[in-house]
């Protein structure tokens, strides 16, 4: 994929012509796309909410998303660049979440942060970026597949205005699953390059002699979007960014993407040779070697977070997350809930009575139905695409309900979709491109459809429907959008798109899921501002961010170094002194005590002393012995597990010395990163190469 810069055309004069020059001379393409510039701009809608004064902190995930953010800062500026563990999770007893959930988000959150927004406005922003730049990644990828500006325009809006994508930031506050929105898109763009890359290096090749119209247009694309080093770039990154993102989604769209790749492959084979002949087959390993170098680059540079998370997610204790309320076999969706237009903020019950809404939306489904008519018609041989996106949403509709409670089981799905509702973000990929696909119909049936659906729009945006219960409390302020304020900008908007039905078919979609751009605002959370003793109190009322590791025999409930961080004291170490003999001296160094650990001073002497660390027990955590008043390790102490809640025991051998307990790196953590590092070496080489070749190529062409 080329570097891309735009820029307004209305922009004129000698030093843009002077610039363009310098950037082809540089190999980079200047693209201006005013439909993705639109897109852009609408996709703005959506952010009404966020812009009011306070945050959305009634929403399921909105305070865990602040105080992630929150502990990310702090051991960010202890200098540890990739953060692994949470001291101040489980009432101060520490939690490895960035070993077993993805930091992008939290990442961007930072930089944000650093540059001086608070940390409630650093993850609007972060949900905000997402939400446009998933739009944009939708537009991209329908575009490259449809071919068709305007199909990838609805497709793009579509995607940003889906119910459950509103539902995901304002509902449920996800922000790593919503950043990962972004990149599913992004990885099926990416991969459909790799594919196509595979088949045009064989087409050049002459391997293949009697060229189909497939084959024509896989050679037209070939020299910019299907280029071989670009497109495993694109690939690497891309899958890489969804799993950095939220790596829940990234295994559950693993699955499709495996589907996409697999559908892609056969679709591009020689045809005229028989399916298990020897040209064919080494025509089919041919085809996915770049797709195989993209994925394989793309896992390496992962591997500083899933070669730790797969090899040490044993030490989680995963059931408290798996069981009681979390059974996915109590949270099956029911028929009605995926058309029912009932909104509310509440969770998923037992039950059809569930407190917030499961819907795909009414235009995305009857804009899915009118797809059987694309399919019929079949312009530009886009037949295939519209089919595989349609039976995907079908078959991950589904597996929504019960009677698919066989295949949950003999599929472990629990494991990487954790309720059976969540399966809506692949609808709400899969939708989007079948919706935008009715634009490949003639204008005038767009218009057609444009007209029966109107007042089903209106009839949907109208409805202000709660469901039956709701365990929601309602917040100090609501945000509600004026219906009046997108007639405004329906009709004072000036399209750069020229097809006016792809415009009347906006417009509905935007009307059709207007009502529910509304989020609960709340001026200041109960446990008052973010802080340390925020944390705390959230802790406690929700019982939220209290993970424990397999060293724990049972959940706390509440610690000493809560008391001390809800009483604003300093906490000068984490050893519980209720667990020191009289006779131990224990003196806190000017070290001190940092998120990944401490080093304090001892006397002991009447033998040897054990003491107790307010810290979970879990792989990295290592003792040492040290002189007194020195960090040099003298050598290592075993760590034992002081029961009920799996904290740090240390045994300190008699004398006056030094104990230090540091939170570091495990082999697979350590291999990991090696393995990341190298990759992205890999990547960097790879990309200075192409951007060699393509400078000498576009120099050579600038002085012909």
């Amino acid at each position: 994929m080329q570097p891309a810069i735009t820029i307004n055309r209305s922009t004129s004069g000698s030093g843009l012509a002077a610039l363009r020059r310098l950037l082809a001379r540089a190999g980079i393409q200047v693209i201006v796309d005013r439909h993705a510039v639109a897109l852009a701009l609408v996709s703005l809608l959506a952010l009404g909410p966020m812009l009011q004064a306070g945050y959305f902190w009634g929403a399921h995930d909105a305070r865990h998303s602040v105080y992630f953010l929150f502990e990310f800062d702090r051991v960010f500026r202890d200098g540890v660049l990739y953060p692994r563990w949470f001291p101040d999770m489980t009432y101060g007893y520490g939690y490895p979440l960035f070993n077993i959930y993805g930091p992008l988000a939290f990442y961007i959150g930072e930089f944000f942060h650093l540059l001086g927004f608070g940390f409630v406005t650093a993850v609007k922003i972060v949900f905000a970026l997402a939400w446009v730049l998933s739009g944009l990644a939708m537009y991209g990828f329908v575009k490259r597949v449809f071919e068709n500006r305007n199909a990838a325009f609805i497709a793009g809006l579509l995607y940003v205005f889906m119910p459950y994508h509103l539902i995901d930031v304002y509902v449920r506050a996800a922000l790593a699953e919503s950043v990962a929105l972004v990149f599913l898109p992004l990885t099926l763009w990416a991969f459909y390059n790799t594919v196509e890359a595979g088949r045009a290096v064989i087409l050049r090749s002459g391997a293949t002699k009697n060229l189909s119209s497939r084959d024509v247009e896989i050679l037209r694309s070939a020299q910019n979007d299907s280029h071989p080093i670009r497109s495993i770039l694109f690939a690497a990154f891309a899958y890489a960014g969804m799993v950095f993102a939220h790596n829940g989604i990234a295994l559950l769209f693993s699955i499709v993407l495996a589907a996409w790749i697999l559908f892609l492959v056969l679709r591009t084979r020689d045809s005229k040779n028989r399916f298990f002949s020897k040209e064919n087959i080494l025509g089919l390993i041919r085809n996915v070697l770049p797709t195989i170098v993209g994925g394989l680059l793309g896992l390496g540079l992962t591997g500083i977070f899933m070669l730790p998370l797969i090899l040490e997610y044993r030490y989680i204790n995963v059931a408290q997350w798996t069981q009681n309320y979390y059974s996915y076999q109590d949270h099956f969706v029911e028929p009605f809930q995926l058309f029912s237009p009932a909104w509310g903020f509440g969770i998923s019950n037992l039950g059809p009575v569930d407190g917030l809404s499961f819907q795909l939306g009414l235009v995305p489904v009857i804009l899915a139905f009118f797809s059987l008519f694309v399919i019929a018609k079949n312009p530009n041989a886009k037949r295939a695409y519209i089919l595989f996106f349609l039976i995907l949403t079908i078959v991950v509709v589904l597996l929504m309900f019960d009677f698919s409670l066989p295949a949950w089981r003999a599929f472990g799905l629990a494991s990487v979709a954790q309720f059976p509702w969540r399966l809506l973000t692949l609808t709400t990929v899969s939708l989007s491109v079948v919706g935008g696909s009715v634009m490949l119909l003639d204008a005038e049936r767009v218009s057609q459809i444009a007209d029966r659906l109107s007042p089903i729009a209106h009839r949907e945006s109208s409805s202000n429907l709660q469901p039956p219960t709701s365990n929601f409390q309602p917040p100090t302020s609501n945000f509600q959008p004026p219906t009046s304020s997108l007639q405004l900008s329906v009709s004072s908007y000036q399209s750069p798109v020229s097809n006016l039905s792809t415009l009347a078919l906006a417009a509905l979609i935007l009307l059709g899921s207007f009502s529910y751009i509304t989020a609960q605002i709340i001026l200041e959370p109960k446990e008052g501002p973010v802080s340390l003793a925020g944390l705390m109190a959230f802790e406690q009322s929700a019982n939220e961010m209290t993970g424990t590791t397999i060293y724990a025999q049972e959940q706390p409930r509440w610690s000493p170094l809560a008391d001390n961080y809800m009483a604003g004291k300093r906490v000068n170490t984490k050893i519980d002194f209720s667990t020191v003999p009289e006779w131990l001296f224990i003196r806190v160094t000017r070290d001190g005590i940092r998120t990944t650990g401490e080093r304090v001073d001892y006397n002991a002497p009447n033998g040897d002393a054990t003491i107790v660390f307010n810290a979970q027990r879990y792989p990295g955590w290592r003792a040492y012995l040290t002189p007194s008043r020195s960090s040099e390790i003298v050598r290592e102490l075993l760590i034992e597990t002081e029961p009920p809640y799996g904290r740090i025991k240390v045994t300190l051998p008699q004398g006056e010395h030094g104990v230090m307990l540091r939170f570091q790196d495990t082999p697979p953590r350590t291999l990991g990163t090696i393995i990341s590092g190298i990759s992205l070496l890999i990547a960097i080489e790879l990309l200075a190469y192409d951007l060699r070749a393509k400078r000498a190529f576009s120099q050579k062409k600038f002085t012909q």
